[in-house]
Parts: C-alpha cells; structure tokens; sequence
C-alpha cells in the first residue's frame, strides 16, 4: 500500500471510526502469525484486534486496531423480558435483562487461525449462549474460534441478569 494511503487510512481509523470505507478497504490485512508457533488473533469485544508493545515487559501496553476483513460485529441486541425464577422456594416473575451480539470473524489466510474473543460479562450477568466460553476470568469470558484458510465463522454471544 502507499505510505500516503497508509496515513491518511490510519488517520481516517483514528478520527472517524474509518468514514472513509472505500479508503480503508483497500488496506492489506496483518502479517499472518508464524504457521510454526500456534496461530491466534485476540479480539476485543469492539471487534478490535489486540496486540501488546512489550518494550517495557513488566508493564505492556495494548494496541489496538480495527480491520473489518477479519472481524465485524452482526445484530447487537438488548431486551428485557419477564421470566419465572425459583427464590427462596417460591416462583416469582422477575424481570430479566438480556444481551445478545454476534461476531463475524474471516480469515484471509492460507491456514488455520484461532480467533481469542474478550467479552466483558457485566456484573451479575452469565453467559447463557452454545459455545460456552473457554475461559472466565476476572469478569472477562473467552472464546476460542478456530476458522479454517479463506473461511468465515459465527459467534453468537448471549447473556442474561
């Protein structure tokens, strides 16, 4: 890519959220990981990709840049309905708030990538949704998606209060 076109998409990425589409379209994905060490790609829950300057080891610091080839987010929803729960040996309708968004993630590669998902679980949620998170820590849930060479998979995130 041109350096002028490398700057001025990056600018436009920065200040805009990429208003310029057609500008930032035509950028070129990330070098791919090395196909000797285990290949992964960490995604915020902005379908950011996450990468750390380790310059300092004892303190890195997260970079963080968007690229719709590789991860967009599909039909974010909120809803609240009521539900019957069980408290302290009586049912009860209570109101319950539920979170759903689905994540788009393509590999543009000529081999397999895991995609490392963050999720932020709000206090006094859970995760209620197929495939349950590979790991929950510090209120932060983690999905491991493996999408094959030229390929695109689904995430479906839901959760509830």
């Amino acid at each position: 890519m041109h350096p002028r076109r490398l700057l001025l998409c990056s600018t436009a990425l920065v200040l805009f959220g990429c208003a310029l589409p057609q500008l930032c379209a035509q950028s070129e994905p990330p070098a791919p990981p090395s196909k000797n060490a285990d290949p992964f790609i960490n995604i915020d829950n902005m379908c950011r990709i996450v990468t750390f300057d380790t310059t300092d080891p004892s303190h890195p610091k997260p970079h963080y840049k968007s690229d719709r080839t590789l991860c967009r987010i599909e039909s974010p929803a909120e809803t609240t309905v009521w539900k019957k729960r069980n408290l302290n040996g009586q049912m009860k309708s209570v109101m319950v708030d539920i979170r759903e968004k689905e994540y788009i993630l393509q590999n543009p590669y000529d081999h397999a990538i895991t995609f490392h998902v963050h999720h932020p679980v709000p206090k006094n949620y859970h995760i209620e949704s197929e495939p349950q998170p590979n790991q929950l820590a510090n209120s932060i849930a983690v999905f491991y998606v493996v999408v094959q060479a030229a390929q695109t998979a689904r995430l479906h995130v839901g959760m509830s209060n």
